[in-house]
């Protein structure tokens, strides 16, 4: 199932290699996952390390 964009999923079809992302204060976890051109991950996943951020107020 292809993985919509959401406030919680971001796609960088553009090859993007920065995002500004509005977070509220408070702890998250961030992961890049790879999909292919129409947004379903590949089998085996490729991704990132899970990355946990503090934002303060």
């Amino acid at each position: 199932m292809p993985l919509a964009a959401s406030d919680n999923i971001r796609h960088f079809g553009k090859g993007q290699t920065e995002v500004t992302l509005e977070l509220p204060p408070g702890k998250h976890t961030l992961q890049l996952v790879l999909g292919d051109w129409i947004h379903l991950p590949h089998s085996p996943p490729v991704m990132s390390e899970k990355i946990t951020i503090t934002v303060k107020k």
